[in-house]
This record gives structure tokens, sequence and C-alpha cells, in this order.
């Protein structure tokens, strides 16, 4: 009996790691989406939006490849157009003091390759915070990336929701059409630690954000509403508890690149406590888990809306609870993905998303990839209508 046990704790054991290590760096469909490639529409646009997330990242004086792609798609971008930042605009702990002056340096240099590339963009631009832009310098730091923004831009309003508010701030961008933007980090941050928070905010507490983001999705429901945030609510990458082969066989990869010293079962443990219990970042995570209950349980009261989001280094899309769910965090990171429980389409490499919404109230979503050798156009790797045409 005794060995009967072991085998099956081993076969388990097993079991789980299968269930979580099956990401990859490829480009994933589904077995439903392989025939991804439909023409658009021959239609008039009433909107486009354009989403990219995690775009802090640039180093050593180089642009990310996936902001030098979004500029090349923004060029002759008409007023009726929306660029939104998913979050982590600014690696890694978010914006430094002045004082801290080489700190502060590469910080600018970072924020100044994202917002260079919609510095003279005729549409609305937008950026929300993620956990990285909350990382060392908490709600400080998140005023200081929210001046330099707005002041860098000459935009007041491009940040939001205001710095340290869990508010969810409603923009039409048309009649029928409207934003909500979140500060998921807000939700998940430990307010004991920033004595500030809430200050001049409308909610004060979790429950009353529950509140004011039903009101508004019961307020919008008959028109388009895309709700954009850091955090996603479902994901086949990192975050969402995916992990590659080689996290499990080789985990000092994640230190070093160089080493390459096989640690089979012991190499797994990281992996799958994320998987099955989580960081504060991941979703498996309690925390985590109550900020999605409260946002999707609104959502599926009220109707289909368009979730954007960052936070896993990909480019994914997937459908569940009657909700579309975009991922675009590849903006200057790559982390592996796959697809499977409602995600038809994932693929680790650089690139951007982009909604198209049709006068006649058709919406698509496109993924454009950095191409190689590149290709200042980029590389279309996905497109689904995500909503059909109003009924005449």
């Amino acid at each position: 009996m005794p060995r009967r046990r072991t085998t099956c704790g081993i076969s388990g054991l097993i079991l789980c790691i299968w269930l979580v290590s099956c990401a990859d760096y490829n480009r994933n469909y589904a077995p439903d989406a392989v025939h991804w490639n439909q023409p658009l529409p021959d239609a008039p646009i009433a909107h486009t939006v354009f989403l990219i997330g995690d775009a802090g990242d640039a180093k050593n004086g180089k642009i990310p490849p996936a902001l030098t792609l979004l500029g090349s798609h923004l060029q002759g971008a008409a007023t009726n157009s929306t660029v939104v930042f998913l979050g982590d605009n600014l690696y890694p702990d978010g914006m430094a003091p002045e004082q801290a002056a080489a700190e502060r340096a590469d910080d600018e240099f970072r924020l100044k390759a994202q917002l260079d590339v919609v510095r003279g963009f005729p549409g609305h631009v937008f950026f929300v915070p993620g956990n990285h832009d909350w990382y060392s310098y908490g709600l400080e730091g998140l005023k200081r990336q929210q001046l330099f923004i707005e002041t860098y831009l000459e935009r007041h309003g491009a940040w939001q929701p205001n710095s340290g508010c869990g508010d969810p701030k409603v923009i039409r961008l048309s009649e029928s059409l409207v934003l909500i933007l979140l500060d998921t980090e807000w939700w998940l941050t430990d307010w004991d630690d920033e004595p500030g928070i809430n200050q001049g905010c409308a909610a004060k507490s979790r429950n009353h954000f529950k509140a004011l983001f039903e009101e508004a999705l019961q307020r919008h429901r008959e028109k388009h509403v895309i709700i954009a945030m850091h955090h996603p609510m479902y994901s086949q990458g990192p975050h969402g508890g995916t992990s590659t082969v080689k996290e499990h066989l080789f985990p000092l990869t994640r230190l070093n690149p160089y080493l390459w010293f096989p640690l089979p079962v012991l190499g797994s443990i990281y992996p799958l406590y994320r998987a099955f219990f989580g960081t504060r970042q991941d979703i498996a995570h309690p925390g985590y888990q109550a900020l999605r209950r409260a946002i999707l349980d609104a959502a599926r009261q009220h109707g289909h809306f368009i979730f954007v989001a960052g936070h896993d280094h990909s480019l994914q899309y997937a459908e569940a609870d009657g909700q579309s769910f975009i991922i675009s965090g590849a903006g200057s990171k790559r982390s592996a993905t796959r697809t499977g429980q409602g995600t038809q389409f994932g693929y680790g490499q650089y690139g951007f998303a982009q909604l198209t919404i049709y006068r006649d109230g058709s919406v698509w979503v496109q993924f454009w990839s950095v191409d190689h050798p590149p290709d200042p156009s980029g590389q279309l790797v996905f497109r689904k209508q995500l909503k059909p045409a109003w009924p005449r």
C-alpha cells in the first residue's frame, strides 16, 4: 500500500508539472482559431484603439522594437484614435526622485522612449499604472511619473486614474464607445504601506470600488465598453501559472542564463507554487482572486465587454464568461504562453494589439508583432471579430 501511494504521488506530481509546463514562445492557435486570417470589413471606421503594455524597459540607449513598430502604425492616424499604455511603464522600480540622479536619468529615458511615440499623436493618449510603477517608491513614485508624463506630453489627464485612487475613470470616446481605465495595483497593494492612498478619491474602500465599477458598466451597457487595466483576468502566461519545460528542468537560468544545471523536480517547486498558490502578482493568489471576482461578477451581470491588460509579456486573446480578453504586454519584454482554457491565441513575441470599431457597430481585434528581419509595418499574427454589426 505505501508503494502504491508513492506511485500515485509521483504520478500526480508529473501530471501537475505537465499541466503547467507547456508554454513556449511560438505562435499558438487553438483548433477553432487556425483560420484566423479573415478579411476586415469594407466599412467606415468609427474609432481605432492601440494597446501596448509593459513597454518601460528600454535599455542601453535602445528603443524597444515594439515601440518602433507602434510608431509606424500611428503615422497618419486621425483624431478618432486612442493609444493606451497598459502599465509597467517604468521598470524596475517606478519613478526615482530627482535627487537620485543616475536612476532618474534612466527612468526619464525609459519614459521618453514611450512618450516620443505619441508626442505628436492627434488622438487620445492614456497611461494606467502597473505593479512596477508602484514598486519601490509607491504613491510618491506614481505622482512623479504622472507629473512627468503629463508635462512632457502637455496633456493633462493622460495619466488615469489619478495617482493613488481606485476610482474607475470613464472616458467617452464617442457616442457609442466608452473606455474605463482602472488601477488594479491599487486593489492589490498593502494600503498600510501607503498612508496617503485614497485621499481626494471617490473610492475609499474596495467595496466602494466594486459599487462604482458596477454602476459604470450598468450605465454604459448598451455601448461598446473597453475596460483597460494592468492585471489580466485570464492568462496563459507566467502570472496565470504556466511555465516552460526549461523552467522546470533548469530553474537556475532564471537567475543567470548560463546556469544550465539540471534540477528536475526541485526546479518545479517555484512554478507549481505560482500556479496553485501564487505571489500577490499571480492570478492564483487570494488577493488577485478577490480582484477578479469584483470585476467579473459585475461584468457577467451587465453584458459583453472587452477587457485589455498587460502584466504577462506576451500577446494573447481569450474568451470566457461571455467576455473578450486581450493581453498586450509585450511592449519591451517577452514571456512564454500557450492556448487552452478559453485562450484562442498566444505569442511570446514583442508587439501590440489594435481594436477597430466600425460605424456599423462591429468590432475587430488585430495583433501585430515585430518581424524578423524587421519590417516597419510588422507582421499580423492574429485577427478576430469580437462583436457583430448592430441590427438594422
